[in-house]
């Protein structure tokens, strides 16, 4: 293939088959300030700069894309100055798509006559303007992704489109190139232009359109587990796209506009996008448990949840508490149906793209910690949790870098050291749980997402561990949990927000020095905010590049915060837990005059006798205050909350202090509050967590971040909601939250690890 010299520097190159994925030639991050070449600097550096447009347009082979960007108008803004990534297929590729929209076998209307998505004929011409708009903004992106941005986490990583639809990259087992949405190949890349990168394609990126179940039923690994589905009517629970905000509810108050805030909104702040997320057997997995029927899934299922709400041995709380009886009849649409619970437990009521799976960032997995990135996940299955761990060093049968659900270790969050996991020893696997496959073969239709898994999963006994009549055994959720703020906004996820950097939220608009976008007051079903929009701001301190050493990078776990200001009063609800005692705590900046000092509360739901919410606990005549207000204007040095460092500062550095702080640990327990976590860091990738290096910081042994303990009390599986009130107007942040058993924050034998 001929290389292609157009009137500035230029990178090409062509993948070749490799034995192994290795690049020694692509671009580095990109850098605005090298878009245009000096001539002084750089003598084979041409002056004029050729845009996108520009260098699409003098390319014969790609002609038809050019065509498709003029009848959309998106040659205009291709010509613009900006930071853009394009993804071009070539001349037989969109005339191969064309064909497929042609002759598309599922475009027919009731009486089955074709529809050829609306083409008035098989050619370019024959697309409508709107079939030319999908396409083309299904291969823009508003911001600039290399080769190597595309390769990061072994090529699993999600392009966010001017379309509002992600594409998922992919490495090719055959012949180790880089392949969009399981199909169109990257063949030649990091074409630099003036106003961002030309990546060509072998064939148009594949796009679904179907709604989430028709998606699974398409695909045809996963007829026995769709047929469960069609049977019990959850298919078409997952019809729905959007939910219509308050068109009366602004975003925000008049005088709350902020510089460099991003207000983020759909259709004029009028509709937020719904999604959901499932977790599917393969039938060739079904098959090797002997299930190879629909019939045989019906009676596995019966076996395993017949007894999960027995009064006296049941596992399942929710269900056992309010005395539901677990049906094995053919009653397959009811919630308490053995099939109909067996699938809810595979199904989230929101969307979780890959990249919004447990994420890395900021959380330390090098030398000192050997544990794993992980999140918990709301269920369908009314009431319950899954985990999804992200392992970083092979554990059991998942290799480095996979994905595993409700996988548990006895003792976990416990230690026999200082600064250290516990010994090996102290940590036999109580389950290995269920491999996630988050590359290859996942299907991204309208409103979900959906991923392939290796074996059963269900709510078994293991994940809230054995009941004993009064308390949980160890199990999958029997464990110190940390719940990111932004798994509990589930919206975030839905709309692909959370896991994104400043450049992606740059998209929206705004200028660019925001650091936060700020959202409907009413974008979040799991908030609830008391004093309308000339009160509360909804905010989220965005994630910054890691790997941009000119911004900065929050110190907060999993890089984002979600936070606001001015007289604020809103109520967050909790994630679900299995019954217990439990320490309530969260992660609590403290920031000098700017914050706030707030008052919590805690509200629990009044039930029905057949488990159904009487009265929310969002309602504030159910929520009672945790303790006196906190005040986040103070140091954390100051004698209410006591915090010493436990780093020393010596002529090589620093030093961790003799007993690691254990002490000092102990005498901020007495006044409520906790060091942040030994795990949560800034930039993890780089330095060494002990050290203040080069800006490399652990929580830890930063006197600004502390966990307040809120409350110790007995939880049952069931509806809580967290109130913050303002005192005195300000910010409020929330990084996290943790629901600690009593187990393990004051267990006689071990201590609690300080990650």
């Amino acid at each position: 293939m001929k290389t292609i010299n157009i009137f500035q520097v230029v990178r090409r190159l062509a993948f070749i088959a490799l034995p192994a994925l290795v690049i020694t030639a692509c671009t580095a991050d990109p850098d605005d300030t090298n878009l245009y070449p000096d001539p002084k600097e750089d003598p084979d550096a041409e002056i004029e700069n050729i845009t996108i447009t520009d260098y699409i347009s003098r390319q014969a082979e790609y002609s038809h894309f050019y065509y498709l960007m003029q009848r959309s108008g998106h040659d205009r803004i291709m010509a613009s100055y900006g930071t853009y990534t394009c993804f071009l297929p070539d001349n037989d590729a969109v005339e191969r798509y064309c064909d497929k929209l042609w002759n598309d076998p599922e475009s027919v209307d009731e009486s089955g006559n074709i529809l050829h998505n609306g083409m008035t004929e098989n050619s370019l011409e024959g697309l409508t303007d709107s079939l030319c708009t999908d396409i083309v903004t299904f291969h823009l992106a508003n911001q600039m992704f290399t080769i190597s941005n595309l390769m990061s986490d072994g090529g699993n990583v999600a392009i966010p489109t001017m379309l509002g639809r992600a594409i998922t990259t992919s490495t090719s087992m055959v012949d180790t190139t880089i392949v969009l949405n399981d199909e169109a190949r990257i063949v030649e890349f990091d074409i630099l232009t003036s106003n961002g990168y030309v990546h060509l394609l072998d064939e148009v990126i594949p796009r679904e359109n179907a709604l989430i179940a028709n998606a699974l039923k398409k695909d045809g690994r996963f007829n026995i587990f769709y047929e469960a589905l069609e049977l019990c009517g959850l298919d078409s629970l997952m019809q729905v796209t959007r939910r219509e905000l308050n068109p009366a509810n602004e975003p925000i108050g008049a005088s709350f506009t902020e510089s460099g805030m991003f207000i983020y909104c759909e259709t004029n702040n009028k509709e937020c996008k719904l999604g959901f997320t499932i977790f599917a057997e393969p039938d060739a997995v079904l098959a090797q448990k002997g299930i190879t029927s629909v019939q045989d899934l019906i009676a596995h299922a019966n076996q395993v949840y017949a007894q999960a709400a027995n009064p006296s041995t049941g596992w399942y709380d929710y269900y056992r508490r309010y005395n539901k009886t677990v049906s094995t009849g053919n009653d397959f649409n009811s919630p308490q149906n053995a099939l109909n619970m067996w699938l809810r437990y595979h199904i989230l009521g929101f969307k979780v793209s890959p990249e919004a799976m447990p994420t890395n960032w900021n959380v330390w997995n090098e030398s000192g910690w050997n544990g794993n990135s992980y999140d918990y996940f709301e269920t369908l299955l009314p009431n319950t949790l899954l985990k999804v761990e992200r392992v970083h060093r092979q554990t059991g049968i998942h290799g480095a870098g996979t994905y595993c659900i409700n996988r548990a270790v006895e003792n976990n969050n416990l230690t026999d050291g200082i600064e250290t996991l516990g010994s090996s020893s102290m940590h036999p696997e109580l389950t290995p749980g269920v491999h996630l496959e988050t590359q290859n073969g996942i299907i991204s239709p309208v409103n979900g997402q959906i991923y392939p898994i290796g074996d059963l999963l269900e709510y078994t006994e293991i994940v809230p561990g054995p009941y004993s009549g009064s308390a949980h055994g160890p199990g999958v959720l029997n464990e110190r949990m940390r719940f990111d703020a932004w798994s509990i906004l589930h919206e975030a996820m839905t709309n692909e927000i959370r896991g994104r950097g400043m450049d992606y939220i740059r998209t929206f608009g705004g200028t660019d020095g925001g650091t936060r976008l700020r959202f409907p007051i009413d974008f979040f079903e799991n908030v609830r905010v008391y004093n309308g929009v000339t009160g509360t701001c909804l905010d989220m301190n965005v994630r910054n590049p890691l790997n941009d050493p000119t911004t900065n990078c929050w110190l907060a776990y999993m890089g984002d915060t979600f936070q606001g200001s001015y007289e604020f009063d809103l109520a967050i609800r909790m994630p679900p837990v299995p019954d217990g005692m439990y320490e309530l705590r969260m992660a609590v900046t403290l920031s000098g005059g700017t914050f706030s000092m707030v008052q919590y509360y805690l509200g629990a739901s009044v039930y029905n006798e057949d488990g159904t919410i009487r009265i929310s606990g969002n309602e504030l005549e159910r929520m009672t205050p945790l303790g006196i207000p906190i005040d986040m204007r103070m140091e954390s040095t100051d004698e209410r909350i006591g915090y010493e460092s436990p780093r020393v500062e010596v002529s090589s550095g620093y030093e961790i202090v003799e007993d690691g702080g254990l002490e000092n640990d102990k005498v901020m327990r007495t006044h409520g509050y906790m060091k942040d976590a030994l795990s949560v860091c800034k930039e993890y990738h780089q330095g060494t967590h002990k050290l203040n290096y080069n800006g490399q910081m652990n929580a830890r042994y930063q006197p600004y971040n502390v966990r307040r303990i809120l409350t110790k009390a007995n939880f049952e599986q069931g509806d809580y909601w967290i109130r913050l009130k303002a005192i005195t107007p300000g910010k409020y942040q929330i990084d996290y939250f943790e629901l600690c058993p009593v187990r393990i924050s004051e267990n006689a034998q071990y201590l609690e690890d300080m990650y």
